[in-house]
């Protein structure tokens, strides 16, 4: 996780810390649920420092269920937050693309980039790009940004 993450973490889970104290819970037994808590949102028992981004999100949707039972609004966007990113970075990658000059040079701009994303997330990884998942997306964008440098004065 990242600083930002990390701090996401264990504001949450001092909320849900102080709830479970509030409710008479011993605090050393209310620490002792955080990983109880993890084990119920993740299926396994995982330190929040191993977390990934899809991981951080399961275990902050199942503590705003203790803080915010009324908020459902809220549970339900964390728990969407993966697809949200995922989503977030494939339009990264089609607006860097378009960036490129062959890509604007094409009778059918929006065609070619959509091929060109197709080839790239085909050559790295075997598949189209709308499978792709968040690391692979990642490694994509920075192929593109690589690409533009190379072909785009500054």
């Amino acid at each position: 996780m990242s600083p930002l993450q990390t701090s996401l973490y264990f504001r949450e889970w001092g909320l849900v810390r102080k709830h479970y104290v509030a409710q008479g819970i011993d605090p050393k037994l209310a620490d002792a649920k955080r990983h109880e808590l993890h084990k119920k949102a993740l299926g396994q028992m995982k330190s929040s420092k191993a977390f990934t981004n899809a991981d951080l999100d399961k275990v902050l949707a199942v503590f705003y269920a203790i803080t915010r039972p009324a908020d459902l609004n809220s549970q339900l966007r964390q728990m969407e937050q993966q697809t949200e990113r995922i989503r977030r970075m494939q339009s990264d990658c089609r607006r860097l693309v378009m960036q490129l000059p062959k890509v604007q040079a094409a009778e059918d701009s929006e065609f070619y980039a959509k091929n060109y994303l197709n080839t790239v997330a085909n050559s790295l990884y075997g598949v189209a790009f709308a499978a792709l998942d968040e690391k692979q997306l990642a490694r994509v964008t920075g192929t593109l940004r690589s690409k533009l440098r190379d072909v785009v004065p500054f």
